[in-house]
């Protein structure tokens, strides 16, 4: 006899019937964590790439600030026809290149990086 006396064909039903139900359970259980956590996946890839342009937005915003700002002081500065700022100028907007494919790789920008420091040493 495999099985004794207590065990009836019945109580083995509800036993893998109650093993079945419990399995649904956790499989539900397990789906609805993973649309959850897919969910807050997005939301965590959205909330960085929202951050990241933020930045860049932030960044672009102070650049044309200064630029404007400086555009009006330097009309103010060369009034006289003097040319007290063309320095500055060639040091800090030499390496602005109007296209994005003109951007020179890692390498040569570490180069022209070490090229401003030691014309700063200057």
């Amino acid at each position: 006899m495999l099985f004794d006396g207590a065990l009836s064909w019945n109580n083995i039903d509800q036993r893998i019937s109650g093993l079945d139900n419990l399995l649904n359970n956790k499989t539900q259980l397990i789906e609805a964590l993973d649309g959850k956590i897919s969910k807050l996946r997005t939301e965590c890839n959205f909330v960085a790439l929202y951050s990241r342009f933020h930045n860049v937005l932030e960044l672009r915003i102070s650049l044309c600030q200064f630029i404007d700002a400086y555009s009006k002081f330097e009309i103010e500065i060369n009034r006289d026809g003097s040319a007290l700022l063309s320095n500055f100028e060639a040091l800090v907007f030499s390496l602005i290149v109007a296209k994005e494919s003109d951007i020179p790789p890692l390498i040569d920008g570490v180069n022209q990086i070490a090229d401003l420091i030691s014309k700063i040493r200057k």
